[in-house]
């Protein structure tokens, strides 16, 4: 650009500053001198003395719009800017000069690919980038404080919201973590409900309830007797080797005179511990059929058993020296895998 060109350039974004219309004219004097001169389209009015719409700074900015604007004959660089008449009071005058080029100082760093770019430092020689914290995959995921970012923002840290809230993709905007910010509470099928005022938490109905023991049930039973002439006689059933037994379901029958009774007990080690249970009475022996006596009686039952350490039962009768007994044993129950 030519020094003609600039000083016009200044000149015009002096006036467009001063928000006025002009138009621009060229004129050679009869010294050779160059001069362009700006004519206002809409001049500023006069000051009338004791019309309050009229002022001091109006009248400054009209004399401003009748200035010239030429170039210096001698060849140095901007422009002057003087009233084009001579008239008492109206000697304003400025000169404006071109600023000079501040200096150029070289860009020095490194970056990292992915990662966002800023200024890390200046010194009196260069300028120096780096690496912010941020990071954005080619998935436009971005990550603050990580550069692995799994969703559209991912944040290694506490986030903090310094005012509006958290707005979520409903519309609803959440400015604190009140009491009614619980919207629902994971649990298994033993509950209900979502745990909120519209859906409150509650027991599941049916419930089903299973042995804390026992996660998975492996259903277990088994079947034993004992026979003799004598007062009584018992039997035991073997436990797995690693699974503990849970008896739930007892059942005695007895082969025995009419009139007799029986009672029977259950022993078993839980724990290290030996324990004896005993079973309620038996009702008297009846005839059934072509038999002779018989009587059984059935017992819920919620007994332990160690791995490997078995089930006993064990029957006495009422009557001693008339006949033989058969006391037949059954359980029920499940085993549990030991950790």
């Amino acid at each position: 650009m030519t020094r003609k060109a600039t000083t016009s350039l200044v000149a015009m974004i002096l006036f467009a500053s001063l928000n006025v219309t002009y138009t621009w004219s060229q004129t050679r004097t009869s010294s050779g001198q160059s001069v362009e001169q700006k004519s206002c389209l809409s001049p500023a009015p006069a000051i009338e003395p004791g019309n309050p719409n009229t002022s001091d700074t109006s009248r400054a900015e009209h004399l401003l719009t009748n200035l010239l604007a030429r170039t210096d004959p001698a060849g140095r660089k901007g422009l002057s800017l003087m009233t084009d008449s001579r008239a008492a009071g109206e000697k304003t005058s400025f000169s404006i000069a071109p600023f000079g080029a501040g200096p150029s100082l070289p860009v020095t760093g490194s970056g990292t690919l992915g990662r966002l770019t800023k200024w890390a430092g200046f010194t009196s020689s260069n300028s120096v980038i780096g690496d912010t914290t941020i990071f954005e995959d080619k998935s436009g995921n971005v990550g603050v404080g990580t550069d692995s970012p799994t969703s559209r923002l991912s944040v290694a840290g506490i986030i903090q919201s310094l005012g509006g809230g958290i707005k979520f993709p409903d519309g609803s905007v959440q400015t604190s973590s009140a009491a009614g910010a619980l919207f629902s509470v994971v649990h298994d099928a033993t509950l209900e409900g979502a745990g909120t005022a519209l859906s409150p938490l509650q027991v599941a109905s049916p419930l089903e309830v299973r042995d804390r023991d026992n996660p998975a049930q492996q259903p277990f039973q088994a079947k034993v007797r004992c026979s003799t002439t004598l007062a009584g006689c018992g039997e035991s059933v073997a436990t797995p080797t690693g699974q503990r037994v849970v008896v739930e379901f007892v059942t005695i029958g007895a082969f025995m005179p009419v009139g007799e009774v029986a009672q029977c007990g259950v022993s078993t080690t839980a724990g290290g511990r030996f324990v004896f249970h005993d079973l309620p009475l038996s009702p008297p022996a009846v005839t059934i059929g072509n038999s002779g006596g018989f009587t059984s009686f059935a017992q819920g039952v919620r007994i332990y058993a160690d791995p490997g350490s078995g089930v006993s039962f064990s029957c006495v009768r009422s009557g001693f020296g008339g006949g033989s007994v058969t006391f037949l044993f059954s359980i029920s129950g499940y085993l549990v895998d030991l950790p």
